[in-house]
């Protein structure tokens, strides 16, 4: 094997790995997010501060989805041979 085709198949597992570090981050904080959204009624507060806490976990959720796009394109591009590391 090449020295090229060893770097494309240790980052190639490198890639998939982060992926599903990446989605079972993902999974785990929806499961997390279902279950406390069916916890009793608080007070006003409290809902002040879970609907922060809401946002700051979409926001965190859409950049988990655009690091999964971004790995989803890197491992196409390695397919097709036109990966490029910088």
């Amino acid at each position: 094997m090449t020295d090229a085709a060893r770097r494309n198949v240790d980052l190639r597992q490198m890639l998939s790995d982060r992926r599903r570090a990446v989605e079972d981050d993902v999974q785990s904080r929806l499961r997390h997010g279902r279950a406390d959204r069916t916890s009793g009624v608080g007070e006003d507060l409290e809902h002040s501060d879970a609907d922060v806490q809401d946002r700051l976990d979409f926001s965190l959720l859409q950049m988990r989805a655009e690091t999964l796009a971004h790995i989803d394109e890197a491992l196409r591009r390695l397919d097709a041979g036109k990966y490029v590391a910088w």
